[in-house]
């Protein structure tokens, strides 16, 4: 696994590096439903990326969800105006 400068469009987020450590270590979650991410290992090693499942985040009351084509946001103030926007990332 060495792919040193390698950028990929993969999405990933913070709850998916535990089930990526624990493939790493060759354990396995058991379908523990305090690990809720997927695991990005096949992304590392080079494979190529598949859609992930929509997917929603809020962080300080700013919200967001995406599919990988379509993004909904909301960002309050003072970092936007607390209305929603529709992004379509393939042509936005």
């Amino acid at each position: 696994m060495r792919r040193r400068g390698v950028r990929t469009g993969a999405f990933v987020t913070a709850l998916d590096v535990a089930p990526t450590l624990l493939e790493f270590a060759g354990a396995r979650s058991r379908g523990d439903p305090a690990i809720a991410g997927v695991s990005f290992r096949p992304v590392l090693e080079g494979a190529p990326t598949r859609p992930r499942p929509g997917t929603g985040f809020e962080l300080f009351g700013n919200e967001a969800w995406t599919d990988g084509r379509y993004k909904v946001l909301r960002l309050r103030p003072p970092w936007g105006e607390n209305r929603w926007t529709l992004y379509d990332l393939a042509r936005d």
